[in-house]
Parts: structure tokens; sequence; C-alpha cells
């Protein structure tokens, strides 16, 4: 393939997901927008109170706990330590959590963290 059909292919292709990503990542958003509300409705408000309290602050423990000065902890370390926080923590209520949900609450939880509450 000649250098101008290499270059016409990469445009081709960075243009399609500069598109779709956007359009794959708010579809993505919509659906677990809905899941939580359906979830929501079904657990209660005081289930659901203890559930974002829970994650709030797990992620706060995991981002305070030392974990953010080390340069080479991951993201994904400090998300399943947030993870383990919170199901140990509801699991003493007595409440047991999906843990695709958990995973969804604390990305915004983090979202908020870093954005000073700003949703």
């Amino acid at each position: 393939m000649s250098e101008s059909a290499n270059l016409f292919v990469q445009t081709i292709l960075t243009e399609a997901i500069r598109v779709l990503v956007p359009v794959v990542l708010t579809a993505l958003a919509g659906y677990v927008v809905l899941l939580i509300a359906r979830l929501r409705g079904e657990m209660g408000e005081s289930r659901w109170a203890a559930i974002v309290q829970a994650v709030e602050f797990a992620v706060q423990a995991a981002e305070q706990s030392g974990l953010r000065d080390k340069l080479q902890q991951a993201g994904q370390e400090k998300k399943a330590t947030a993870i383990k926080l919170a199901q140990d923590w509801l699991g003493s209520q007595g409440i047991t959590v999906d843990v695709a949900l958990l995973e969804g609450l604390i990305e915004t939880a983090v979202w908020r963290f870093f954005n000073n509450g700003r949703a």
C-alpha cells in the first residue's frame, strides 16, 4: 500500500474512532443510569443510601490510605481496594451488592472525588 493510501486509511480510522467513542460511551452511561435507577427502586432508599455512603467512604479511604503516593499504584488496584472496603462494610450491614454495580458506583464516586463533588 502506498504512503498516501496508508494516510487515507489512518485518517478514516481516526475520524471513525473520534465519532464512535463518544456515542458508545454515552450509550454505556445511559445503560448504567437505567440499571442504577432500577436497582435503587428495588432496594429502597435506606439500603441505597447505605450503599452510596459505603462507596464514597471506600473511595476516600483508598485515595487517602497512602496508595495515592505510590507512583506505580495502578487505578485498578485502588478500585479493587475500594470494592473490598465497600463489600466488607456492606456485608457487616447485611447488604449484598453485585460487584458490577459497585464498580460503576465507585467510578462515579472517583469522578466526583477528583472533581470536588461537581457531578
